[in-house]
């Protein structure tokens, strides 16, 4: 696999600051979309929600989408939910690359979906996908909705209790 298939892993950490100007319940201006904003160079349209963290880099034309990590997913919880919560760190990994749309047309032609994966040092398994389709997402009713996030994910039930709240 050539290096322009491979998909990058990052390190983001949400720091004080981030989370000082980060916004409740918004997929586009959530503290993880903020960190990945100022720590990931050339990323553009991104959303998070609990399933996934998405972004497009706008040198390799390529969307990114990776499985929102546990970490993310109950700090996301928490913060929506208006609690207090610590900077924190995110490992984005296992991550799936697309070519990027202008005007209806992909950038770049990937081919069919092409899994890897590879044994970490502590005896895991990670993998990376290429090509294909980005997995789905849940569409909003209306296109003025697009970055609203209830309680951290789109259509979370609000009857969901958190078990650490104190």
């Amino acid at each position: 696999m050539s290096e322009i298939e491979r998909v990058p892993t990052h390190k983001i950490k949400v720091t004080p600051e981030i989370l000082a100007r980060a916004c409740e319940k918004n997929t586009r201006h959530c503290m993880i979309a903020e960190a990945v904003r100022e720590q990931i160079p050339n990323a553009t349209n991104i959303s998070v929600d609990l399933m996934t963290v998405r972004f497009t880099d706008q040198e390799t034309e390529r969307r990114y989408t990776y499985p929102t990590p546990r970490s993310a997913q109950d700090g996301l919880i928490r913060f929506d939910k208006g609690m207090a919560i610590q900077p924190f760190g995110v490992h984005l990994k296992n991550g799936h690359a697309v070519s990027m749309q202008r005007r209806g047309r992909a950038m770049h032609n990937l081919g069919p979906r092409k899994v890897t994966t590879t044994k970490t040092a502590s005896g895991g398994i990670e993998s990376q996908t290429v090509g294909g389709h980005s997995p789905p997402k849940l569409k909003p009713k209306h296109p003025s909705h697009n970055s609203v996030r209830a309680f951290g994910l789109e259509g979370f039930t609000k009857e969901w209790e958190y078990k650490g709240a104190k």
